[in-house]
């Protein structure tokens, strides 16, 4: 399997794990064929679908290693644990990596929704505003302004601030990221969450969202 992902990463585990593994392989014999459908042992804090499941982690990564994506290997504990609940591995998951991270919830959520749909620099749109170059944030926004008087014919106001526009009244911002993607929010409940899957495009971004919201 590898090493386990950080999140998951318990040394007091491993030497139960190791026997038990070196157990079932020593039961693969010319004579005798078992199943590979066998219980975990007890004390390790880990299921046989716990098992699946990070196998099922570990065939992903290496499948990114062999496509030259080593995003994997430098990520940090949280980030790991980011990238395992973005995989979608069920509630049961997602609530181990929030008490091991120690993380608030609704800001976890914010960023697992944010790295479905960004990876890394998707959650640092979502945490970090920055400051981009003024000719790239007026093109955008002149831009918008022209799909918007075709879209509707409600007044839209776009407020600029650092590298987020907001259209005002419509519940909807698009932040440029330092990859020069345009990642999509829309607002909820008092808060901006990730919407949609960035584009190089503003107005691309804006119509994806603007179509979701039933606009």
């Amino acid at each position: 399997m590898g090493p386990l992902p950080y999140a998951w990463r318990e040394t007091r585990t491993l030497p139960v794990l190791r026997e038990w593994a070196e157990e079932t392989a020593g039961a693969f014999t010319a004579e005798v064929r078992v199943s590979l459908r066998v219980d975990m042992p007890s004390g390790t804090g880990f299921t046989t679908a716990d098992l699946e499941h990070l196998m099922a982690d570990t065939a992903a990564r290496a499948t990114g290693l062999l496509a030259a994506d080593t995003t994997s290997l430098f990520l940090t504990r949280e980030q790991d644990a980011l990238r395992i609940a973005a995989s979608g591995p069920g509630p049961e998951w997602f609530h181990h990596l929030l008490r091991n991270t120690g993380a608030d919830p609704t800001a976890f959520a914010r960023l697992t929704r944010a790295w479905r749909h960004g990876g890394p620099v998707g959650a640092t749109v979502a945490e970090r505003p920055h400051t981009p170059g003024p000719t790239a944030m007026a093109a955008a926004r002149t831009a918008l302004a022209e799909a918007l008087a075709e879209m509707t014919d409600a007044p839209a106001l776009i407020r600029t601030w650092r590298n987020r526009l907001t259209l005002t009244g419509h519940g909807i911002q698009l932040r440029l990221g330092p990859d020069a993607r345009w990642y999509p929010y829309v607002r909820d409940d008092g808060a901006w969450w990730p919407a949609a899957q960035a584009c190089a495009d503003p107005v691309t971004a804006l119509t994806e969202v603007w179509q979701r919201a039933g606009k």
